[in-house]
């Protein structure tokens, strides 16, 4: 789990490095500190890396080219636990960590030597717990799977709901499942292009295990629930639990677009969940970030008539996937300068 960790904060640093320049030219803001830039910030439990930077920074991407000692000390960050002080140097323009106390224990450099930390103390993570829990909720399902899906039939002993404890009756092929996440479907996804139905995105509610395998239909036992159960929710095979990307890179995915927004509302802003209409088979996987773009159409002379408009494409947002599920996947809006909507453009950044 700590390797885990490891990767990831050296695959952020990386990209962070790699993204700079590319970001700033796009229209994102270069490496300037924010405004209002604390002299410090104490980490806590829940921070995030992207969080911090944003603390510090108006393009949090150029964390690593104010880090004192840049690429030859950057393996710093990459240590940063709750109970350090991260310190804003504004005369040196670099921030630091301060090393001597964390969590009252007092950090000495020796050599050779080994060190033993407590197993509470894990690192700042990329990605917040509570977003993870968001998605791993979340479970987007194509339109073929639609099709083979099992799905709850009936409640046992003539009832319309079930809950812990409960028996339902269940139709459809099972394979060599035993343990399934009940699903509710919320909403359909639409390619915003060609209109065609690339599935469903639905809510994790329940949880059932396999009781009795039938030819036309199977019961199962209700072993969790968040809502109660209906006929008509869907069965999917026990999902692993969701974590954060251990490789974080560029889209190479061709140009596309959001098809929808998980959440009821039209707009979407910073950690939100929202959906592209590109999957694995075009070339995402879990990590890629892409960047949001609209076409604005903008008066560029206060003289000329209001039908007399330039158009401009502006960068918008960026997003961070987390989930794929062909020919979609479900991404975070890690950052924006505007809320982002169905329609708008998805690229590599």
């Amino acid at each position: 789990m700590k390797r885990s960790a490891r990767i990831t904060c050296q695959a952020l640093i990386s990209l962070l490095f790699a993204q700079a320049p590319a970001l700033a030219a796009a229209g994102f803001p270069a490496c300037e500190w924010a405004i209002d830039a604390p002299d410090q910030h104490h980490v806590q439990r829940g921070d995030t890396l992207w969080g911090i930077a944003s603390l510090f920074l108006n393009n949090p991407w150029c964390w690593p080219q104010v880090w004192e000692g840049n690429r030859d000390q950057i393996r710093n960050p990459h240590w940063i636990y709750p109970g350090q002080l991260i310190l804003l140097d504004k005369a040196r323009g670099v921030l630091r960590a301060d090393q001597s106390d964390v969590d009252g224990y007092r950090l000495e450099r020796l050599s050779p030597s080994a060190r033993a930390l407590s197993a509470e103390r894990t690192r700042v993570p990329v990605i917040s717990e509570h977003l993870l829990n968001m998605l791993s909720r979340t479970r987007l399902l194509d339109a073929r799977q639609l099709e083979s899906t099992p799905r709850i039939i009936g409640i046992a002993e003539n009832k319309t709901l079930a809950a812990v404890g409960d028996a339902v009756v269940v139709r459809g092929e099972l394979e060599s499942a035993s343990r399934f996440d009940v699903i509710r479907p919320s909403m359909p996804i639409t390619d915003p292009g060609s209109t065609k139905i690339l599935g469903v995105a639905g809510r994790k509610i329940g949880r059932v295990d396999l009781v009795s395998r039938g030819t036309l239909s199977h019961r199962f036992l209700v072993t969790a629930s968040e809502a109660e159960l209906q006929s008509g929710d869907l069965l999917v095979p026990m999902a692993e639990p969701v974590s954060s990307p251990v490789s974080i890179h560029p889209s190479e995915a061709p140009p596309g677009q959001l098809a929808a927004i998980l959440h009821e509302g039209r707009w979407a802003g910073p950690n939100d969940l929202v959906v592209i209409n590109r999957g694995a088979n075009h070339g995402l996987t879990i990590g890629s970030v892409a960047r949001v773009t609209r076409h604005v159409r903008i008066r560029a002379d206060e003289s000329l008539q209001p039908n007399h408009l330039a158009e401009e494409v502006q960068d918008v947002a960026l997003l961070l996937v987390l989930g794929i599920a062909d020919p979609m996947s479900v991404a975070v809006v890690i950052r924006s300068r505007d809320t982002v909507t169905v329609g708008d453009n998805v690229l590599p950044p």
